[in-house]
């Protein structure tokens, strides 16, 4: 009886084993779009460190699928038209978060 018991439960715990390795390797290569990674917008930064910068962000997460880059901008930064540029380069891979002024807020 306490030999069933005990294979029924090893083979249960393999087979959480053989998942859990399963899922694994496949969060590895497979990592989902939703992940974001962010990248600041600093004061007086030129295009070629903004775009190099998105781009290592982008492959700091493993897997195959590139993960959204979120460009956070800081309150009252006001971007030229090299960093639209770049938002157009990538082609909706980067979205930029602009807080609110307060001035406008009111």
């Amino acid at each position: 009886m306490w030999r069933i018991v005990f294979e029924v439960t090893a083979m249960m715990l393999a087979v959480w084993g053989v998942y859990c390795a399963f899922r694994a390797l496949w969060e590895l290569f497979f990592v989902p779009r939703a992940y974001t990674v962010a990248v600041r917008l600093w004061e007086g930064e030129t295009a070629e460190s903004l775009s190099s910068r998105i781009v290592e962000a982008r492959l700091a997460l493993s897997g195959s699928a590139e993960p959204t880059v979120l460009l956070l901008c800081e309150a009252g930064k006001h971007w030229d038209e090299e960093v639209e540029a770049i938002l157009r380069e990538h082609s909706g891979e980067v979205l930029a978060v602009v807080p609110r002024d307060k001035q406008n807020a009111e």
